[in-house]
């Protein structure tokens, strides 16, 4: 057995073929490879065998600044490449419809994207705790003003049948919204802290129901139908309002760095968190397989 820091670059070289490495494939990898040791996993929450990788997974890619709900960090830190049409990339190998090199290079690492909706998924309570803390520097009752249900005593309970929990729908506040705030351009022009609190208010009610509409309709898997996903999800406006004005025509069709494709992925990382939460994959066989019959292009290499 060999620690998940020593094999992921073993992964890695494994899955690069003429110098382009197929990401969605060195993912599945990464779930299912049986020489990673996650025998000093602490607390998976979940304990099955693909939670403890996840949270093996989740604990070596954590970025600190962000209290370990993202995941640009440590394993994954390096997860890109120049493609080989000569453009920065991090989604090679992965379906079309959750590529977006062409549109904004730099922010195309997917893997990490994916991870971090998965983390998502899988421990909501965990990103509620992060946001509350900056909600609680605001004026006034914020819960309120982010989103429905998010005041109530167990945000581990949902307000209605068929309905997210108060932390689960926190989460899906700040997916909607990241799409909604560009990396760059007007609204990056903030601080750090000021567009995460953008971030925070962008989702309107609306959207959370065309999420979840999204999300019920992907169906209990392992098989999901990413087409049908992007169907439903593109009644969500992408991009920051002041890219969509009402009086004249748009600079920028999106934000930088928004992108559907995008919003695809965190609605495919979080129903994967949440299965693996739930117990409805639980072995390391069942990560791997679903990664590749659900991100991984059939045509890639290897």
């Amino acid at each position: 057995m060999a620690s998940i820091q020593q094999r992921t670059p073993e992964i890695v070289a494994a899955v690069t073929t003429n110098g382009q490495v197929n990401f969605a494939e060195a993912l599945a990898r990464l779930f299912d490879d049986p020489t990673i040791d996650d025998s000093g996993v602490q607390d998976p929450g979940t304990n099955t065998p693909l939670a403890r990788r996840l949270v093996n997974i989740l604990t070596a890619s954590a970025d600190v600044a962000n209290d370990g709900i993202t995941h640009w960090s440590g394993i994954l830190h390096n997860w890109n490449q120049i493609g080989t049409d000569g453009v920065f990339t991090g989604d090679t190998g992965f379906k079309p419809c959750f590529q977006d090199h062409m549109l904004w290079p730099s922010s195309s690492m997917q893997v990490c994207h994916f991870i971090t909706a998965v983390d998502m998924g899988y421990r909501p309570h965990k990103t509620y705790l992060y946001v509350k803390h900056y909600t609680d520097m605001l004026p006034g009752d914020p819960w309120e003003r982010l989103a429905e249900d998010i005041g109530r005593p167990d945000p581990g309970v949902p307000s209605r049948p068929g309905w997210w929990t108060p932390d689960e729908l926190e989460c899906v506040n700040l997916m909607i919204g990241h799409e909604k705030v560009p990396d760059a351009g007007s609204s990056s022009a903030q601080t750090e802290i000021i567009g995460k609190v953008l971030a925070m208010f962008r989702a309107s009610a609306q959207d959370y129901t065309v999420f979840r509409r999204a999300f019920d309709g992907m169906g209990p898997g392992p098989q999901h139908d990413p087409a049908k996903a992007q169907g439903v999800l593109s009644a969500i406006v992408i991009g920051p309002p002041e890219d969509h004005p009402s009086d004249r025509c748009a600079v920028d069709l999106i934000g930088v760095g928004n992108s559907m494709a995008d919003l695809s992925l965190s609605l495919f990382g979080f129903k994967f968190g949440a299965m693996i939460r739930k117990s409805e994959m639980t072995g390391i066989a069942d990560g791997g397989n679903w990664i590749r019959l659900n991100l991984k292009d059939p045509a890639g290499r290897p």
